[in-house]
């Protein structure tokens, strides 16, 4: 009986080998000549593989999605004029649509964490785009200039105000963009890749906590600069989350930095703290208006599946950079005592 149910199951293994063999390279869409396809910057992984099918490039939208972020490859799809060459199967388009013929291409890597101040930098470094148009593009920090590009395609982002710079609507991640590309593609590409992190149920999971995805993304930055490990983060969340319930100031040193736009250290002076801002968590209760970083998945993570805990402080050690949690003020004050001096 036993060798008769293992061969049934080796049997089961193999057809769905074979299905799945046939489906991604055998298997091609009804176009059967070159074909030059246009691809909009604005498009996502989903609606470019919707497209495809509907040229008759795939027999199947939903194979292409799942093959190209099996491979990784959902985050170098390239934008413009792309020549498909039969034979059309899955595999072979998915190369094409990650690394088109005659056209030169870079890789560019955005890290967790990384404000647009950090990204405009890095793309004059590196000869991408000029700080400048990059600004125009995303708009500048504290909203000082809103962004120019039209997110009305992304409706997983309505949350975000018209008037609002792309702070935390960058997904951080290594990327394949074309030389020639555009500011604007470039930044679709970033945007778009942040919308495809959101799945269905993220999604049903914040709106039934009443938040937004811009509450969520604002508190996934904050707890990306707040602290390192993905534990301390869910717990930070859930102290955060409480503090914003009842009204308390967050105190997120991070946030400060972010007004001053000062790097490298997590503690702030007593002057700076004391600034005027809207994004001054030590003066102003609440979230700030918006994200200070482009945040990881980890940290989104964190945002919206909190862990429940009793604590309503927390410091980072001088030395370790590990995080002391403390139920009351005098266990913080204590705290602070013993690790920050």
């Amino acid at each position: 009986m036993k060798k008769k149910l293992l061969l049934i199951v080796v049997g089961i293994l193999l057809f769905g080998g074979f299905l799945f063999y046939r489906n991604i390279y055998t298997a091609i869409g009804i176009e059967t000549d070159t074909k030059v396809i246009s691809i909009p910057s604005g498009l996502s992984v989903r609606e470019i593989a919707v497209l495809l099918e509907e040229q008759g490039i795939v027999p199947s939208s939903n194979i292409l999605v799942r093959y190209l972020v099996w491979k990784n490859m959902d985050t170098k799809i390239q934008h413009g004029d792309i020549t498909f060459v039969p034979p059309h199967s899955i595999a072979h388009v998915a190369m094409e649509l990650a690394n088109p013929q005659g056209r030169k291409e870079r890789e560019i890597t955005l890290l967790p964490g990384w404000d647009i101040r950090q990204i405009a930098e890095y793309f004059e470094k590196e000869g991408i785009a000029s700080a400048e148009d990059f600004y125009r593009a995303v708009g500048t920090p504290l909203n000082e200039r809103p962004s120019t590009y039209d997110m009305s395609d992304v409706p997983q982002f309505d949350s975000k105000s018209k008037d609002a710079n792309l702070e935390g609507y960058l997904r951080p991640d290594t990327y394949r963009i074309f030389e020639s590309a555009s500011v604007d593609d470039i930044v679709g590409k970033l945007v778009h890749g942040r919308a495809d992190q959101f799945t269905d149920q993220m999604l049903a999971d914040t709106n039934v906590q009443g938040k937004t995805v811009h509450e969520i993304l604002t508190m996934a930055s904050i707890l990306e600069r707040e602290v390192r490990t993905p534990e301390d983060r869910r717990l930070v969340s859930d102290l955060f989350w409480r503090r914003y319930n009842i009204g308390m100031a967050l105190q997120a040193d991070s946030t400060v930095h972010y007004i001053t736009g000062t790097e490298g250290s997590v503690f702030t002076t007593k002057n700076a703290r004391e600034v005027d801002s809207l994004w001054n968590t030590y003066k102003y209760p609440g979230l700030p208006p918006g994200p200070i970083s482009n945040p990881s998945v980890g940290a989104i993570m964190a945002a919206i599946y909190p862990e429940k805990n009793t604590n309503w402080y927390f410091l980072t050690t001088l030395d370790t950079g590990e995080v002391k949690y403390a139920k009351t003020l005098d266990q913080q004050n204590a705290n602070s005592a013993t690790y920050l001096r």
